[in-house]
């Protein structure tokens, strides 16, 4: 797995998150980020993405999501020899906010 480089963009792709209400995402979606930037133009659902550290992102959606399918790792991959998430979870006191985890880099 690489490790995220300052100079390259990245496409997140998230699929099967749910809503409160069970409305699961029909189509897979993707966004672009870089490393340090904040993503506030994103299509519906991922209202941003935020690198918090080279193994770490926070994806922020535009509405309430289920913990079940927000914590499910399988549904964030990261391009750019990246891959799948290792682990995800709903930041602390919050509905929209999930924080990913990528294997760690060597």
């Amino acid at each position: 797995m690489e490790e995220l480089d300052e100079d390259e963009s990245y496409k997140l792709e998230v699929n099967n998150v749910a809503d409160e209400f069970g409305n699961a995402m029909e189509d897979e979606e993707r966004d672009s980020f870089k490393v340090g930037t904040l993503v506030t133009d994103a299509p519906t659902y991922i209202k941003s993405i935020k690198v918090t550290d080279l193994e770490n992102i926070v994806v922020e959606f535009g509405q309430a999501v289920t913990e079940a399918t927000a914590e499910d790792p399988t549904n964030y991959v990261v391009d750019g020899g990246v891959g799948r998430a290792v682990s995800a979870s709903m930041v602390d006191g919050s509905t929209t906010e999930v924080e990913v985890e990528f294997e760690e880099m060597d």
